[in-house]
Order: C-alpha cells, then structure tokens, then sequence
C-alpha cells in the first residue's frame, strides 16, 4: 500500500503533480484553479495517506465495510487523462484572453517516471492589453443621460488591464441603473461592448452602445408609481 502505483494496471499512469511555469508569479496563483485534474490529495505534503488507505481495502476480497473505506475514507488513484489536460491548456488559453493577455501561448508537456506523472502547464503571457479610451455610443439623449449620471460608479477605468468579467459586472451596473430609475423592462442584453485592440500599442478602445429593440418605446419607458395598496 506505501507503493501509490502498485495496484495500476500497464497502460494506468498515476497523476504525480501538475507545474506550472510561468515568470508571472501573479499570474501562477490566479490560474491554478483552473487546471481540471488534481493529484491524489498529500498529507503535510509528504504522503498520499487517502491513496494508501484505499488501495489496502481494495486488496483481497471485497465487502461492505471495505466498501464503505473506500468511499469514505479513501481516495482513489487519480490516473493521468490527456482529454482533461488539453481541456485544461484550452482553459488557461481562454482565461488570458479574457484578462487582456492577448499574445498568450499555453503548452502542456508530460513526463512520465515509474507510472507517475508530472504535467507541465507552459505559459508564456506575454504583456496585458490595457484601456486607453473608454467611449459610449448611445444616440438617445435620455438614455446617455442615465448611463452618465452613473460614471462615477463605473468598473471601467483607463490605463487598467482588460478583463471582460469586469465587463459584465459593469453592463449589470448600468442594467440596474436603469431599473433604479424606472426602466423597469429595461435588460442587460441591450448594452454591448466593441473592443478595438488594433492600435499596436498593447492598448485598447472600448466602445459602449445600447441596442434599441423593436419596441424599444415599451421597454424604454420610464414607470412611476401610481398607487400604493395597503
């Protein structure tokens, strides 16, 4: 049972540890996360009491409360699967472009010593994009009224890094706005974004714009309150 890889069938390989490598310490600790597949958990570090526990109940011939040691107190042997590494590099690729790391390149390599693995996650981000202008396209006066009289509460600043969760949070801000100001069937999916990251300067524009529906004159109506009912 002290042999995490003895019970492994020929073509099992045992997941060791999953390195990242990247000069962005930032940048390792952020997307940790996002890898799929974990090793066995480690004790202080040192041993992988949890394997041990479950490969001696599964020696010999099973019963309920082998079973039940198993289930609850063991871990079973986490076996490398490539599927879930390339899945991972596809994570950590969409990640970085989401965070403004447009010229980001991710890599995986394998190293497989005694049936256990250790996967390499090469990142290699390059420098974030940042704003360099904030620019907002709404032809109705009213509606760039509401979205103005809210700047000061804005997520969006220039000169900092690009990152589209900051985005959402910011199209959600303006939505509730909106709502808090009586466009009560006002929605989220009316407000885009544009991104013009072709000034070859690692520096974007963000153009803000309100898609007016068909009927945008019920939807873009302003409630008040009529009656109240106690």
């Amino acid at each position: 049972a002290c042999n995490p890889v003895k019970y492994l069938t020929e073509n099992q390989v045992l997941l060791n540890k999953n390195i990242i490598q990247t000069k962005d310490k930032k940048l390792k600790s952020e997307v940790e996360t996002i890898i799929k597949q974990k090793p066995n958990r480690k004790m202080l570090g040192l041993f992988r009491l949890d394997l041990r526990v479950y490969n001696l109940a599964n020696k010999g011939k099973q019963s309920k409360f082998k079973s039940w040691i198993k289930r609850t107190i063991g871990e079973a042997p986490v076996l490398l699967d490539t599927v879930l590494t390339n899945r991972s590099v596809r994570q950590l690729q969409l990640y970085l472009q989401n965070t403004g790391y447009f010229n980001a390149s991710v890599r995986d390599s394998i190293i497989i010593k005694k049936k256990q693995a250790n996967v390499y996650y090469i990142i290699n981000p390059g420098n974030p994009y940042v704003i360099r202008n904030i620019n907002y396209e709404i032809k109705d006066s009213l509606l760039l009224s509401v979205v103005m009289s809210g700047i000061d509460k804005s997520h969006l600043k220039t000169a900092d890094h690009y990152n589209a969760d900051i985005l959402m949070k910011e199209r959600d801000r303006i939505a509730n706005d909106f709502k808090n100001q009586g466009y009560y069937y006002f929605s989220k999916e009316y407000i885009s974004f544009k991104i013009d990251s072709s000034l070859n300067s690692r520096q974007l524009d963000i153009f803000l714009n309100i898609r007016k529906p068909e009927n945008a004159e019920r939807l873009f109506k302003v409630y008040t309150i009529n009656n109240l009912f106690v």
